[in-house]
This record gives C-alpha cells, sequence and structure tokens, in this order.
C-alpha cells in the first residue's frame, strides 16, 4: 500500500523586535512535541497515531526572520529541549543551553549593553550607521553559522525528520534601491506604467534539514549547502541581519539577490489564476547580482503569509474543511494587535508635527493591510490557518502578556529574565495550542484509516482529543484530533516563571554609563557629520571646546531622558522592584 502524503504545514513568523524570545520557545517547544511523537511512532505501538507532518517552508520578518534562520540552522544543532520553569532567574541556564541557537541568540546573547556599545564608531571617520551598535549582531549571527557549519562538516545529520529537504526560507527585506517593473500598457509616447518594487525578500533553500534525498531547487531560490559542506550559510546569516535592521535603531545591511530570482518572481493578481509574470525593467548591462541596501522586513511586510500560502499551494488547492485539511499555514506572532474591537480614534485638526507622526503611522498600518491574506482566512472554521499568540494567566496592574512589549517592543533587549520569561512563555503556548487547537477532523482521511484500525472512537484515539470548555469544565472534543499528537515529556505540562522584575538601582547602575558613553559617541558623530571634524584652533592651540561641552551637554540630556523613559515604562508594567 502507498504511503499516505504528508500534511503540509507552513510556518510564518511575524516581526516582534526584543519578542524573538517568545518566538523561540514556541519553536523550542514544537521541536520537541515532533521529537517525542517521531520516538513513539519508531516504537511501533500501534497505539500512536502514524501519519505524517512535514514542514517544507518558512518565511520571517524582522526578529521572525532571525528565529526562522535560526530554525534552518537548529536542524542539524538542536540539542534538545530547555525547561526553564523549575530555575530561577538568578540561576544559570541548563549546559545544553551553550548549543541551543535559538535560546543562545534570543536570550542569553542580545542584551542592551551591546547595542549600546561604540564599536562601530571606533575607527577613525567612521559613518554613523545607526543609533544603536549593530556589532554584537553580526557576532551573534557568524556563531550560530559557525556553529551550524562545524555540525554539518562534522557528519551531523538532521534531527528533524518532519523537516523537508530542502527546507524552503523566505526573509523579508525593505530595499531602499527597490526593483523597477513595467506594466505594459497601450499609451503615446511612454511604453506603460513604471513602477519600483521595494518590498523585497531573499528566497534560499538549505539543503540536508530533513531525511531523504534531497528535492528540487524550488523556482526563484538560492541554494545553500546542496553540497552538504555548509560553507554558504552566511548568506543566511545575511539575509537574518537584513531582514532585522529596525530602522533608524539598528544599521542597514548590505544584501544582493540574482537578477534571474527578480524573473522568477510570479506577481498575484486577484483573478488572474497563478498571478502575472513581470520582469524587471532594468538595462542590459544592470549589475547581478543585485545590491542593495536593506533595512526591517517588517516595516513593509510585518506578517509573510503570502509567500507560505503559494508555497503550499503549489501542489493544489488549501481546503479549508477540517474533514478535507491537508495543508496548513501556522503564524506565530508574539504582537498579533488584536485589543478587541474598537473604533480608531479622530485625530482632530494635527498640527504639523502630529500630522507628519501620523502619516508615518498610516504608512506602516497601510503596509500591513494586505486583503488577499484577510480573504484567505476570514471564517472561523478555516482549518487551513492558524495562530499562536502569547496568553498570560493571571496578570495584575499594568503586566502584559510579554516582559518584552514595552518601550515599543524593545523592552526584552533590557534584562535576560525578561527573554527568559517569554521564551518559557512560549514553550507554554506552544503546548496548549498543539493540544487543543492545532486539529483536524476525525473523519479526516489523514487520520480516519489509524482510528479505525485502533478500536475507532473507543480506542487510543481519546488521548490524542483537543479538550475545549464546557460548563466551566474542559472536556474532551470528539470531533477532532490534535494534529500534531503530544506524546512522551510532550504531554508533560509546561510550567511558567513568574512575572520578572529588576531593581531600580541595579538596573540605573548598569544602563548609566552605556547610555552616555553611546549618547556622547552619537552626539560626536552628528556633529562632525554636520560641522566638520574637531579642528585645532590656529590662535589658541586648543581643540573646539564649545561643540565639545555642547555635544556632552547634549548627550547627558539624551541619556538621562532615555533613563527616565525606561524606568517609567518598566515601573507601569510591574518589571521594577
Amino acid at each position: 500500500m502507498a504511503e499516505a502524503k504528508p500534511f503540509e504545514l507552513g510556518l510564518v513568523m511575524a516581526g516582534a523586535v526584543s519578542a524573538g524570545a517568545y518566538t523561540a520557545g514556541v519553536l523550542d517547544f514544537m521541536f520537541q512535541a515532533f521529537d517525542e511523537w517521531q520516538k513513539s511512532k519508531a516504537s511501533g505501538r500501534p497505539e500512536v497515531p502514524d501519519h505524517t507532518v512535514r514542514v517544507g517552508v518558512a518565511s520571517g520578518a524582522s526578529a521572525g526572520g532571525i528565529a526562522t534562520a535560526l530554525m534552518a540552522l537548529s536542524a542539524f544543532t538542536w540539542p534538545g529541549p530547555l525547561d526553564l520553569a523549575g530555575l530561577g532567574y538568578d540561576a544559570p541556564p541548563p549546559a545544553a543551553a551553550a548549543r541551543h541557537l535559538l535560546f543562545r541568540a534570543w536570550v542569553r546573547e542580545i542584551d542592551i549593553l551591546g547595542l549600546l556599545g561604540t564599536r562601530d564608531l571606533a575607527a577613525p571617520r567612521s559613518e554613523l550607521r545607526a543609533l544603536l551598535d549593530g556589532t554584537s549582531l553580526r557576532e551573534i549571527a557568524d556563531r550560530a553559522v559557525a556553529d551550524g557549519t562545524a555540525a554539518i562538516r562534522a557528519g551531523t545529520q538532521s534531527r528533524f525528520g518532519w523537516m523537508a529537504n530542502p527546507l524552503r526560507v523566505v526573509l523579508t527585506l525593505s530595499n531602499l534601491r527597490g526593483v523597477p517593473y513595467l506594466l505594459p500598457m497601450q499609451a503615446e509616447a511612454v511604453r506603460g506604467y513604471r513602477m519600483v518594487n521595494h518590498a523585497d525578500y531573499a528566497h534560499l533553500a538549505v539543503y540536508g534539514t530533513g531525511p531523504g534525498a534531497p528535492g528540487l531547487l524550488p523556482d526563484g531560490a538560492s541554494a545553500l549547502n546542496r553540497a552538504g559542506l555548509g560553507e554558504q550559510l552566511g548568506l543566511l546569516a545575511d539575509a537574518a541581519l537584513a531582514t532585522s535592521a529596525f530602522p533608524v535603531g539598528l544599521p542597514a545591511r548590505r544584501f544582493a539577490n540574482p537578477l534571474a530570482l527578480y524573473r522568477a518572481r510570479r506577481w498575484p493578481v486577484p483573478g488572474a489564476g497563478d498571478g502575472l509574470e513581470l520582469a524587471p525593467d532594468l538595462t542590459p548591462d544592470a549589475e547581478d547580482p543585485w545590491r542593495f541596501p536593506a533595512l526591517d522586513g517588517g516595516v513593509l511586510y510585518n506578517e509573510p503569509l503570502e509567500f507560505v500560502r503559494r508555497a503550499l499551494c503549489e501542489g493544489g488547492t488549501m481546503p479549508t474543511d477540517a474533514n478535507a485539511a491537508d495543508r496548513a499555514l501556522l503564524m506565530i506572532d508574539p504582537f498579533p494587535d488584536d485589543r478587541g474591537r474598537h473604533d480608531p480614534p479622530d485625530p482632530g485638526e494635527p498640527d504639523l508635527i502630529a500630522s507628519t507622526l501620523g502619516l508615518l503611522g498610516a504608512w506602516r498600518d497601510q503596509a500591513r493591510f494586505r486583503p488577499d491574506d484577510l480573504a484567505a482566512a476570514l471564517a472561523e472554521d478555516d482549518f487551513s490557518h492558524f495562530l499562536i499568540a502569547p496568553v498570560r494567566e493571571g496578570k495584575a496592574g499594568g503586566e502584559t502578556e510579554l516582559a518584552a512589549a514595552g518601550l515599543g517592543s524593545f523592552a526584552g533587549f533590557i534584562d535576560e529574565s525578561f527573554r527568559r520569561h517569554d521564551f518559557q512563555l512560549g514553550r507554554r503556548n506552544c503546548q496548549k495550542f498543539l493540544q487543543d487547537h492545532l486539529c483536524i477532523a476525525v473523519d479526516n482521511p489523514l487520520v480516519a484509516p489509524w482510528i479505525a484500525r485502533t478500536g475507532g472512537m473507543a480506542g487510543a484515539v481519546g488521548d490524542f482529543l483537543p479538550k475545549r470548555r464546557v460548563n466551566g469544565q474542559r472536556v474532551p472534543d470528539p470531533r477532532f484530533m490534535q494534529l500534531i499528537p503530544l506524546c512522551g515529556s510532550a504531554i508533560e505540562p509546561v510550567g511558567r516563571l513568574p512575572w520578572p522584575n529588576v531593581r531600580r538601582a541595579v538596573l540605573r547602575n548598569r544602563l548609566d554609563q552605556p547610555l552616555k558613553t553611546r549618547a556622547r559617541a552619537v552626539g560626536m558623530a552628528l556633529a562632525e557629520k554636520i560641522l566638520g571634524e574637531a579642528r585645532i584652533d590656529p590662535e589658541r592651540g586648543t581643540i573646539d571646546l564649545a561643540r565639545t561641552l555642547l555635544v556632552d551637554g547634549l548627550a547627558g540630556w539624551m541619556a538621562g531622558l532615555a533613563e527616565k523613559s525606561i524606568l517609567g515604562d518598566l515601573e507601569a508594567r510591574g518589571l521594577l522592584a
């Protein structure tokens, strides 16, 4: 009998700034659930569901893009799950944390002190590229790639039997150069309507991520590690840094796409079937590859659903009924921004500053408004679109779901305890989601044969039924079954960490000098850019002290303002002791 086709699951990881630690925790438990299910199936026990789920495509923006890249590398390096519930915030993490790329990058290594460094301005005539120093981010990315490359060269095989080979990775980019296109039209003196696309992306295929012979290179993708040596994985780090280059805050990153990738792209047009093919409107001498500075992919496409949905639909449609679903899109979004039904406030008659700031907000919101994505997920009984978002029970006062939520979502960088909390909450939320929400109908052909073989609804299926609330009680729902059945250690309830807090005096002592040093370095760089380099006064023989004193004064004021804002935000949300 021919082996049943696997259920195709695509992952979308939304932008999250410092809340990437939450996404990392969600992925860690998902890896654990898949791993435990694989081991249970391999034991040959008939009471274990024997269907197959395969992850073949993942897309990400900003912090979600970093998590997507680390997920691909984790196929070669993941040491097993990290549960932090039994550890205090001051306790060292388990030894395996040093090899856990998602935890290491998102919880241990990223920190405000690195971002407040001045190494980016240390060299003579250094250009000020951002308010924060991105040097540490480059080092974190390079270490992750080095570990992945070393594992591959050592012959390490992917531990992820549920992942496709290759894994298709799409990371969104805000291309500051843009790529011009022409929409041909009947007109006089012009060829048609010329437009420039800045909503770009890196399309990569990472080989060796799953078992079996490698599949074909997806159209328009760049192959990484196809030879099994790992040297090309640096492109994955470049794309991750580019998609996460938060405007103004972090430096833009150089990236390049072969022109063939642009020529291979198909643009979806409503009512046009597979889409309209538009070649770039470039001169014959255009450089190849097409190089450009890139900023945060979340600016123009923060929830890149379209790429995953189109990849899943290449082999057919996406049935939405639970009885027929054979593929689905799963989005991890730390900030889904659903505050319930509410009417946006009327801004009245804004002045110049309010109009400018309002326009920036409107641009952001409009870039994220995509009716094609919305239309595909409107029905409440749609079993082809799923969302994991933070849920934390028992919030008090101004507490939020995530410790990273404050300071424009930068709060997670302030202290490791905040990131540990969010990582563990991601694990806890993922368990609940896989247990009760990521489900298909018991009549679905994917699982119906196993249910029949094991005694029907009176058999082993009862262990894998989701639960719903009825009269305040959680009771099994016999209509559905878990798509990724929880087995082994994945059944044990994931605990939570208490709401973290840091002592005001400790935090002030930690941030005071770095804030002042960074503010002064930025101020001096701006002064040199605007007024020219500091020079010797030929009459007095002294450096321009007036400018230096002015910069120092402004730097102190800016550092003080930043410290006040940080402490005020953390205190309002119960994160300050």
